[in-house]
């Protein structure tokens, strides 16, 4: 569908174009030369093959929304829905939670009419698509039939022609023009006017009839300027964008137009050093050809005249010709790219007003996530939530930038999946990491096989770096480069050995990739009982990797990770390595967890960002929610010293931050272990500025990854017992909206960790920008 959709924008941008055209054409006619409309129109065709207009960016507007403070005993409504579930419980009838707390029945068939709708939109969408293939394949059928036999029947009643005479004029107008290609040169007694064919063999055919030899100069003239000016290719560009546009008129008019013109450029571009004299023996030889003249042209041919309409316009431009001041060619080319632009704006425009208007439709923001049967997503509006892939073996969802595409692996392997249509794809085998970039490819990478590129245009799966390197931690930024680890391994009879390079950066435009942030070794340095976390990591070294991209490219967030397996489970330093000055940033006193919801960057300032501090690899002490200052390099913690906190997320203005927030537990592992899963875990809001604290929910369970949605809305995750479920909540009301995420410790997801949930693993939510 999506070629389909780019045809249709090159019809609409290439038919605003020519509506342009015709509502000056009082203008330019009088104004500017033949030459200039005919390239005006070479243009339009152009716009007609080639989607331009996918490269205009329009301006977009960023809405900051301001979250309002919540009350600090809010009103939640008790919706009983585990009880309700338990008593009168319906394997096959579907329930929708109601704001006042109800469950209300939803038929099947209202389900089933849904779905059958979402096959309808599928099913005409595709018979579109044949629709215009079958219109093509036509069109190429007939075209192809008309010319061959067209030139089967020229070339059987044409011969070269071997008279001297006319040879040497051919050869002396050839030379005039600085033509020294090889063209054949015919007559032919079944014509009654001369033509140029074949765009590979180039013929010229003249009628068989006593010719003056200055007359055949004049015509030869006429024909080889044809040649040099690649009237032929203009021709095969006007069939092409008439069989790409096959449902368009306005192409056949243009088709039928570019004819005429070209034949009233080319008589301009021949009389232009021509005196009045010359140009009134030209038009007599114009005169002279009338009776000639043919009433059907070929399709890959340029002829002389065609209709006696014609001859008097031609014949007026001959006689009334006056060259183009200097001026009127500046105003023409300035008048060729406003056109141009507005064409193609006004196509733009058009389709991301119906793109807008199927996002309003789906809705500006979504959310995918892993249940135990498979992947599904929700709208964010019911507990109805829409399955994508089934399959027990899912997770690490990631949406793709204009959130059209969801990727995840399924049994290791990569797949894609379209929102809107629910294909699945499968893009590669044994996969290590991936990431969307902003042109809606997806960068991935299979173990020790380099990198590669999946281009959802074309299906197709490209290597851009080939080698037996492993690379992980994939990110691209908003332009053309991808970050990553890089590290080899190698299997001898002593083992496994991996070797890190670094963080590398690949530019897709350039191909060219560059390790930017190499690993530190250790000196070995013996250290005290008593000691610092710089004189750890400069004793034992370090390896960074790669945790985001700054929304604004200006910083990559790394976490640099101690070279001990064990130790980096307990404390990773958080620094940041400043992409537009190439400059590491490092801070051996912000110590966290190297969890990917541990932080969170301030979309207003991505030199701010939520850290969740503290080291040791349990979650129930030592764990700070603050605010880390790239440019001061100052953290500002944010919560009280008996509150811990887990999965951060900042608001769209930048001036609160909400979180999971639980009492901190004594330092005992074996029994608070088993209490942090039972004590209650609530959804705590609070001010940057003002360090004031907002409890959002009051339900005793374990609340966690909070994220803001618009209009005041907060979606998190819920478990209670050994269940996960899904959850939003606005002004002290709580929807569910889905059960059974796959959070469980023993599934294919495996993401907890010492009371830590890997959230990537399970969800990813989509916020239209």
């Amino acid at each position: 569908m999506e070629i389909l959709n780019s045809i249709l924008q090159m019809s609409l941008a290439g038919s605003f174009m020519f509506l342009i055209l015709c509502l000056f054409k009082p203008f330019t006619k009088k104004t500017f030369s033949a030459t200039w409309n005919y390239y005006m129109l070479f243009i339009t065709l152009l716009i007609f093959i080639i989607p331009i207009a996918s490269f205009v960016k329009l301006p977009q507007i960023l809405k900051h929304k301001n979250y309002l403070s919540m009350q600090d005993k809010n009103t939640v409504v008790q919706q009983n829905y585990e009880k309700m579930l338990k008593s009168n419980d319906k394997s096959d009838e579907i329930r929708v939670l109601q704001g006042d707390g109800t469950l209300k029945p939803v038929s099947q068939s209202q389900v089933d009419l849904r779905q059958t709708s979402m096959v309808q939109k599928i099913m005409n969408r595709d018979m579109l698509l044949y629709l215009w293939i079958l219109g093509v394949l036509i069109l190429v059928i007939k075209e192809t039939y008309v010319y061959i036999s067209f030139y089967k029947k020229l070339k059987s009643i044409s011969n070269i022609i071997e008279d001297e005479s006319i040879i040497d004029v051919f050869e002396t107008c050839k030379k005039k023009l600085t033509i020294y290609r090889k063209i054949i040169l015919k007559e032919c007694g079944g014509i009654k006017s001369p033509m140029i064919t074949g765009i590979l063999v180039p013929t010229i055919t003249i009628p068989k009839m006593d010719h003056n030899l200055n007359k055949l100069e004049v015509i030869l003239d006429h024909e080889l300027i044809h040649f040099k000016r690649k009237d032929l290719w203009v021709k095969a560009i006007a069939l092409l964008a008439n069989i790409i546009n096959w449902f368009n008129p306005i192409v056949y008019i243009i088709r039928n137009r570019i004819n005429i013109i070209c034949e009233l450029s080319l008589d301009e571009q021949l009389i232009k050093n021509m005196d009045k004299s010359k140009r009134k023996y030209y038009g007599e030889i114009i005169l002279e050809l009338i009776e000639y003249s043919q009433s059907k042209s070929l399709s890959l041919g340029a002829s002389v005249c065609k209709s006696r309409k014609e001859i008097e316009t031609r014949l007026k431009n001959i006689v009334f010709f006056k060259k183009s001041k200097k001026i009127i060619v500046c105003i023409s080319l300035m008048v060729t790219m406003i056109f141009t632009s507005t064409s193609l704006l006004a196509s733009k425009t058009v389709f991301a007003s119906n793109s807008d208007t199927a996002k309003s439709a789906k809705g500006a923001e979504f959310v995918v996530f892993v249940l135990n049967d498979g992947l599904y997503m929700s709208e964010l509006k019911e507990n109805n939530p829409i399955p994508l892939d089934k399959n027990e073996k899912i997770k690490l969802p990631k949406i793709s930038k204009d959130g059209l595409y969801v990727a995840y692996t399924k049994e290791d392997d990569l797949y894609i999946c379209n929102i809107d249509t629910r294909e699945v794809i499968e893009v590669a085998k044994n996969v290590e990491s991936y990431d969307w970039n902003n042109s809606g490819n997806l960068i991935c990478s299979s173990k020790n096989a380099g990198m590669s590129m999946y281009n959802t245009n074309t299906k197709k799966l490209v290597d851009i770096i080939s080698n037996e390197y492993n690379y992980f931690n994939i990110n691209c930024d908003s332009k053309n480069k991808v970050y990553a680890n890089k590290q080899l391994e190698t299997t001898t009879d002593k083992g496994k050995t991996i070797k890190s390079i670094g963080i590398i950066s690949y530019d897709l435009y350039t191909k060219e990739e560059k390790v930017i942030l190499e690993g530190k070794e250790g000196n070995n340095k013996e250290i005290g009982e008593q000691y610092t976390a710089s004189e750890l990591f400069e004793s034992i070294g370090s390896r960074p990797n790669v945790e985001r991209i700054s929304s604004d490219d200006k910083y990559m967030y790394v976490w640099n990770k101690p070279n001990a397996g064990s130790m980096s489970a307990d404390m990773t330093e958080f620094a940041v390595y400043d992409l537009l000055n190439n400059k590491f940033i490092e801070n051996n006193n912000m110590i966290a967890l190297a969890y990917k919801d541990n932080i969170s960057q301030n979309p207003v300032d991505s030199s701010i960002v939520a850290v969740n501090n503290g080291e040791y690899r349990d979650m129930y002490s030592n764990k700070t929610l603050g605010i880390f200052n790239i440019k001061t390099n100052q953290f500002t913690s944010l919560i009280p010293e008996n509150q811990v906190s887990m999965t951060p997320d900042y608001s769209s203005d930048g001036k609160n931050i909400v979180y999971s927030g639980a009492d901190a537990l004594k330092d005992d592992m074996l029994q608070s272990s088993k209490n942090w899963e039972s004590e209650p875990h609530y959804i705590y809001q609070v001010n940057t500025e003002t360090k004031e604290i907002t409890q959002i929910t009051n339900n005793k369970s374990f609340d966690f990854m909070p994220k803001y949605l618009s209009e005041n809305q907060i979606l998190f995750v819920r478990k209670d017992g050994d269940s996960f479920g899904l959850w939003k909540t606005k002004d002290g009301v709580e929807t569910k909206l889905a059960d059974s995420l796959n959070f469980r410790s023993t599934s294919y997801t495996n993401t907890w960790y010492y009371g830590h949930y890997k959230t990537e693993s399970v969800i990813d939510v989509y916020k239209n920008k």
